[in-house]
């Protein structure tokens, strides 16, 4: 039987009304309180309440996306459109790609130098720079170039070593500067201008003196020894610099840089010796004295380490970067005449 929902008001007087207890009153009957006979306020759309809110529920979502709708057709925009500070828009994968991309970007490690370690006088000679990333890639890269001392020797811009007429062997350094993201790397390398043996054979004769055919031997001997200096292998270098003596006694490049590798052998007296015989053979040599001036840094022999930076510079050698930075010099560049000597020379360093 269909009942109406009504509620008493009849408050503190009827324990209906004061519990708000809902009265059913079957239809056509009176709506009077059966406990206190008072009349009964009948509760409207009591059967419909919660069909009436979830209705509600439902068209407030309808306007939403109605109204969301409308917005969108008006602002005509996609939902993956991104406005970046320039005010340009891009689409939102594109951005994130971008990023990650960024995040991406090679670490520059390091960089070498590619090309000969001999040259003849009056030649020229290739090099380039390999650059070296964190990931583990490497590719050819275009740097600045300089070579010390620049007496017998100029390098381009793209690392062409063009050599000039030398009266003997001579020993320089190629540098090449590149920065990427944010980083500088330097390499260096030693490399050898070698004197040409003029072909002094007797007219319409072709067969080279056996002096000659020494001479050409020891310079193949000498090339192998600057090879393994790059390597780091000394042994063998001392090896092939040795060979080239025994061919050509009076080779002074072979005798300096034999005397270099002994000094990586921490074989003092050695290099001592061969370096003031290459000194004896070619007196104005600034690198036979720059080396000289190494060893007896490392020698703790500091008075005449001094002397021999001196005569390097009065005869030209111009590696700035070697007297600013090389671990060799560290005990010389302590001592208060140090800078005395280079500023002698108009050499101030930082």
């Amino acid at each position: 039987m269909e009942a109406k929902k009504c509620r008493c008001t009849n408050f503190s007087l009827c324990s209906k009304a004061d519990n708000k207890e809902i009265i059913d009153i079957p239809v056509g009957r009176e709506l009077k309180c059966p406990e206190c006979g008072f009349d009964l306020d009948e509760i409207k759309g009591s059967n419909n309440g919660n069909r009436g809110r979830l209705l509600l529920m439902i068209g407030v979502a309808v306007v939403i996306v109605v109204v969301g709708g409308i917005l969108f057709f008006l602002r005509g925009e996609s939902p993956t459109t991104v406005v970046s500070k320039t005010g340009k828009e891009s689409n939102s994968s594109t951005a994130l790609a971008d990023k990650s991309d960024k995040d991406k970007l090679p670490f520059l490690t390091s960089i070498s130098i590619n090309g000969p370690s001999t040259v003849e006088e009056n030649k020229t000679a290739n090099y380039s720079t390999s650059a070296s990333y964190k990931e583990g890639d490497a590719k050819e890269v275009e740097g600045n170039w300089s070579v010390s001392p620049d007496t017998y020797a100029s390098i381009s811009t793209k690392g062409v070593l063009t050599t000039k007429s030398i009266p003997s062997d001579q020993n320089i350094t190629i540098t090449v500067e590149y920065s990427e993201g944010g980083v500088a790397q330097k390499a260096t390398t030693s490399v050898v201008i070698t004197k040409v043996i003029a072909n002094k054979s007797a007219p319409g004769k072709q067969k080279a003196s056996v002096d000659e055919i020494n001479k050409l031997s020891a310079k193949l001997n000498f090339q192998q020894g600057m090879n393994y200096v790059q390597s780091e292998d000394y042994g063998n270098a001392i090896k092939e610099f040795t060979a080239a003596i025994d061919k050509f006694p009076d080779y002074s490049s072979a005798y300096a840089n034999r005397a270099v590798a002994y000094m990586q052998q921490k074989k003092f007296n050695l290099a001592a010796d061969d370096l003031k015989k290459a000194l004896e053979l070619t007196p104005q040599d600034p690198n036979v004295y720059y080396n000289l001036t190494a060893l007896y840094s490392l020698q703790k022999q500091l008075d005449l380490a001094l002397g021999a930076l001196d005569k390097g510079l009065e005869y030209g050698f111009n590696n700035y970067d070697s007297l600013r930075k090389d671990p060799d010099l560290k005990n010389l560049r302590k001592h208060p005449e140090y800078r005395q000597v280079l500023e002698k020379h108009k050499i101030f360093l930082k």
